[in-house]
């Protein structure tokens, strides 16, 4: 699976790191930077995954290459924000055009975004880290008489006073004994997140104003840390935060907020009850949780194209495989030797590690046709045990592959062990009568059956 990041280190970084640890024995997620991948990553991978439409916008040639793997293109809705004003039906465009499956953090952008796409929705809210967000010592918060109020994030990053702070938090505090507000803000420092753990841990309450969030993430990373929040109903905070018991929900306004901040102040008590149950909330958001609807959703996605009778874990793509196998003849068409190696190398460890059902016989031909090809030493046995396997299924198709098969390990086997030749070229005249390269091997002890052409192989 290819995964399109933004940019190193920052949300959608963690968050696929996250998912790949946590789905790491079902998948393997490979990160690719927006400004490296190439439309060679989007047409070798089974699935291929973006945050937001934008990734596509910046980068047409990836546009271009994912529009031919519709199927396999799963595009994220992260927040409003990427679908407002002149981008709203840009987008929009673009998510219906290019998007096989659609994934939202939050039931708001299901809700509204759910009806104006065509491709499935799949809700996947964020998680959070609950081993590297974890409380501190109890004794060193509060100790002071003034509650800590803490923000992060970025100041510039949306437009206007998106995230509230010069229209609300800074107001709300305005003249108000008691509190001290404490921001991390980006433009002040680049914050590692050891550094944020620290943070977070140093606070009494954590709030967000935001007009529109994604989720947000500070506020989940806070909450494992046992401070409580105050925030609007933004992002996935209607889900997650349980009013008056792990947080407190507001409207967006100073004089919400300053009340919602006094009545922390004020019960110590009641603001150490809610930082208990916020941890007690994220523990149920942790990745390892929160991983599985990304799970569900590409299993769904991998469904369009697998082999029915194949377990889910398995992640089978016949799209992908069709194609790596067609890559691979092509490669070698061309000369390019060590590229179909590499090609046939990963295609022949999936073809090890699952079982070989009945819809997977012709592909399985045509790869071991490849390793024939390229002089491979495993490609006669292989052969032999296609046709053995093949000659008990009960149906023509079996039957004229399974011919195709022994010839095959009769040309093979024609200079080294005679015997077994002319054994494997009898069983394949047994399935295939009118198999006019195998009859002159059987009748001629001097035939080489390698002179004869490709297009006499059923």
């Amino acid at each position: 699976m290819l995964v399109v990041v933004d940019t190193p280190g920052w949300a959608h970084d963690h968050k696929t790191r996250a998912l790949r640890r946590a789905l790491s024995s079902r998948y393997s997620m490979r990160i690719r930077y927006q400004h490296q991948v190439g439309p060679s990553d989007v047409e070798t991978a089974d699935l291929v995954m973006v945050y937001y439409w934008q990734q596509l916008k910046y980068r047409p040639e990836i546009a271009a290459a994912c529009a031919n793997r519709r199927a396999a293109l799963l595009v994220g809705i992260c927040s409003h924000v990427e679908l407002e004003g002149t981008d709203r039906d840009a987008g929009l465009e673009v998510l219906n055009r290019l998007a096989g499956r659609v994934f939202v953090n939050s039931r708001h952008l299901e809700r509204e975004f759910g009806p104006l796409v065509g491709a499935a929705v799949h809700y996947t809210p964020n998680g959070v880290d609950t081993t590297r967000f974890r409380p501190g010592d109890p004794r060193r918060v509060g100790v002071s008489g003034t509650l800590r109020v803490g923000w992060s994030g970025s100041r510039s990053n949306w437009p206007d006073d998106h995230r509230g702070i010069r229209d609300v938090v800074l107001p709300a505090l305005e003249g108000v004994p008691g509190l001290d507000l404490v921001m991390a803000a980006r433009e002040d420092r680049w914050r590692s997140h050891d550094e944020m753990v620290e943070f977070y841990r140093g606070l009494d309450v954590y709030v967000c104003a935001s007009v529109s969030e994604g989720t947000p993430n500070p506020c989940l990373e806070a909450a494992a840390c046992a401070v409580p929040l105050v925030t609007t109903p933004v992002g996935n905070m209607p889900e997650f935060v349980r009013d008056g018991v792990n947080g407190i929900l507001i409207e967006r306004s100073a004089a919400a907020l300053r009340a919602a901040l006094i009545r922390l102040r004020d019960d110590p008590a009641g603001r150490r009850s809610m930082g208990a149950a916020a941890r007690a909330t994220s523990e149920a958001w942790d990745w390892r949780h929160q991983a599985e609807p990304y799970a569900s959703m590409f299993d769904a996605a991998l469904d369009q194209g697998r082999v029915e009778g194949l377990p889910p874990s398995i992640g089978v793509s016949m799209d992908a495989l069709d194609r790596r196998l067609s890559d691979a003849g092509a490669a070698l068409d061309a000369d390019r030797v060590c590229r179909t190696r590499e090609i046939v190398r990963r295609v022949g460890r999936w073809f090890d590690r699952i079982p070989q059902s009945p819809a997977l016989q012709l592909r399985y031909y045509r790869f071991v046709s490849l390793l024939e090809r390229l002089g491979d030493d495993s490609a006669c046995e292989r052969w032999i045990e296609l046709a053995e396997r093949l000659e008990n299924l009960s149906h023509d198709e079996s039957a004229s592959l399974a011919g195709g098969a022994w010839y095959h390990a009769g040309r093979l086997l024609q200079h080294d062990e005679p015997p077994r030749a002319r054994t494997a070229f009898e069983r394949c005249l047994a399935l295939a009568p009118r198999h006019a390269a195998a009859r002159r091997a059987v009748s001629s002890e001097t035939s080489d059956a390698r002179q004869v052409v490709a297009s006499e192989d059923p």
